[in-house]
């Protein structure tokens, strides 16, 4: 196994889970046309979507681009948008986030892509430390801090116990894992420190060793965490299914969902966010 974390691309290293809205932000200030090969659909959205607003037409700016300005409005909500956090890193199912936001599908993932790209690191650990866990505590949120750890070691099983408040959320021990990982952070960068030569090779390989050691312990342990977190759920009910004609409108992809096509029964308009439910 190689000991390099995945590499985030250079523009998560400067904005981090919203690259792709500081993208959009920085070339919806000028008019020029952006790099077709560096900028997918949601952000060429985003951007045709800010310079509307730019140009004082945010009523063009909702009509053209509603799946954009839905997932605007759920980020400007905190609370909904701590909830699409912690869903997002405990790896709900898209329709599951949908449901408990009252959104459609499509805005959700929108979202997600815009402000909290996160899925594609989950395993580069020092830069989910850096941009999605270390922000929380730098800005006094130790109650986010601890509920976005939970979700991410304990995954859909503790995720839903922790949103649904059905069963005792085992803080302490995700606070712990929190804590193992940075650990792990320090033996991952002291490896990578070494100057190899013929007198540190023994020195490199026992710092190695040791990283590689305790990377499988933490990893049986998150496996643990789980496990305990499915053994105290309750059986789930069946989600609906839910119907979302704009889920393709600003590029962004929806788990087991079709567009229904003009005419068909069951289409609605385009959901927007209605804000936090009551």
């Amino acid at each position: 196994m190689s000991i390099h974390e995945p590499q985030p691309t250079l523009m998560e290293c400067r904005y981090g889970p919203e690259h792709r809205w500081q993208a959009a932000r920085r070339y919806a200030a000028d008019d020029g046309r952006p790099p077709a090969a560096v900028l997918d659909t949601p952000t060429r959205a985003a951007i045709d979507y800010l310079r509307l607003l730019r140009d004082r037409d945010s009523e063009a700016a909702g009509r053209r681009h509603p799946i954009v300005a839905a997932a605007c409005q759920l980020r400007g909500h905190a609370a909904d948008f701590d909830l699409l956090r912690i869903a997002l890193l405990g790896q709900l199912p898209q329709n599951d986030i949908a449901a408990r936001l009252d959104v459609a599908p499509s805005v959700v993932a929108l979202a997600e892509a815009l402000f909290f790209d996160v899925a594609p690191r989950r395993q580069a650990t020092s830069w989910m430390d850096n941009y999605v866990f270390r922000p929380m505590i730098q800005h006094n949120d130790v109650d986010l801090y601890a509920k976005m750890q939970i979700a991410y070691h304990g995954g859909p099983a503790a995720t839903c116990d922790l949103l649904d408040a059905e069963a005792d959320v085992p803080l302490e021990e995700a606070l712990r894992l929190a804590d193992q990982q940075i650990l792990l952070h320090a033996k991952f960068k002291a490896a990578l420190a070494f100057k190899l030569d013929a007198a540190s090779a023994g020195d490199f390989v026992k710092c190695y060793l040791e990283y590689d050691l305790r990377r499988r312990q933490l990893e049986l342990e998150r496996e643990a965490f789980q496990r305990e977190a499915v053994n105290s759920q309750p059986a789930p009910a069946a989600a609906p299914e839910t119907e979302d004609p704009a889920a393709e409108q600003d590029g962004c992809q929806v788990d087991e969902h079709r567009t229904p096509q003009a005419g068909e029964a069951g289409q609605r308009p385009p959901s927007i966010y209605k804000g936090p439910k009551s």
